[in-house]
């Protein structure tokens, strides 16, 4: 509208221009017409005039493309830094990156609000975000749940050489086992019953120093998630070179996790994007960007 009254002002300055050189409809004093002719010929120059001024400003403003208005930043709710899915304050990481590429695939920018899990879910029932990241999709109902996007892989290991079997999670019950603070509440239940009774089952924060208690055969297993288990095992190489052998035992089903959004239309637009990724391989090439190097650190020797 700003543009076609830019346009409307300066058409507005010829035709005053045009009527102080000339006379419209061809009347002057050199010609021999009656008063009443010459303003009838005057009205119909200036009728025809503004009748093509306004069909050309109608067509001008069909083909004109006006300037895009830029789309609202998608705010997205993401858990502290948990390396390799989150890391750098959420500037890198296998979750950061899909999410990213998900979003780049869509068309839209997003900003990711670094929040502890409580926050996060108190941030979206709220309204206070746009989307939240890592869900469980039977946990909550508020918003529209997309296809899962990203999975965590719940592993014991153990020490190669020991031949443990164990083959789920009813053998860790008479093991020594130790993993990472809250894992009966964030297993679930199944592996809190099989520990439940285990008296030598403890939980501690620091999952490169399980790796040490696993070679020196204070525990039997570990049991975490695949990548940071595997991530604290390389961690634990480069600091000290002490390097053994440890077997993978998957003892759980993989945990899937969703994002949720307050528009079901963005959670279309989100599977949407997502399934491309994995057509195209770009999925699967950022989540091998992430584990091989883990993987060549870990057999470097």
């Amino acid at each position: 509208m700003y543009l076609l009254r830019k346009i409307y002002h300066l058409m507005q300055h010829v035709y005053t221009w045009r009527l102080s050189t000339a006379r419209p409809g061809g009347c002057n004093r050199s010609f021999i017409l009656t008063r009443l002719t010459c303003f009838v010929r005057r009205l119909h120059w200036y009728s025809t005039t503004l009748r093509r001024s306004a069909l050309g400003l109608i067509a001008l403003s069909l083909t004109t493309e006006l300037p895009a208005f830029s789309e609202e930043t998608i705010r997205l709710a993401t858990r502290v830094d948990l390396p390799p899915y989150v890391e750098k304050q959420a500037r890198s990481g296998i979750e950061i990156d899909l999410v990213t590429a998900i979003f780049k695939k869509i068309g839209k920018k997003i900003e990711f609000v670094q929040l502890p899990r409580i926050r996060m879910i108190q941030s979206f029932d709220n309204a206070a975000i746009d989307g939240i990241l890592t869900q469980n999709v039977t946990v909550s109902e508020v918003g529209c749940a997309t296809d899962w996007y990203l999975q965590h892989q719940n592993v014991a290991l153990s020490l190669a050489d020991t031949d443990l079997v164990v083959a789920d999670l009813l053998d860790i019950r008479n093991l020594s086992t130790i993993s990472f603070d809250g894992a009966t509440k964030y297993l679930g239940k199944n592996f809190r019953d099989a520990v439940s009774q285990n008296p030598r089952y403890i939980e501690s924060p620091d999952q490169a120093n399980h790796i040490k208690l696993v070679y020196n055969k204070r525990f039997d297993i570990v049991v975490g998630d695949r990548r940071i288990l595997r991530l604290a095992q390389s961690a634990y190489f480069k600091k000290t070179g002490d390097y053994k052998e440890l077997k993978t035992h998957y003892i759980m089903p993989p945990s899937l996790y969703h994002a949720r959004f307050h528009d079901k239309a963005m959670c279309t637009e989100f599977n949407q994007a997502l399934q491309k990724l994995k057509e195209t391989g770009v999925y699967a090439e950022i989540t091998s960007r992430y584990d091989n190097p883990i993987v060549a650190s870990i057999h470097r020797r």
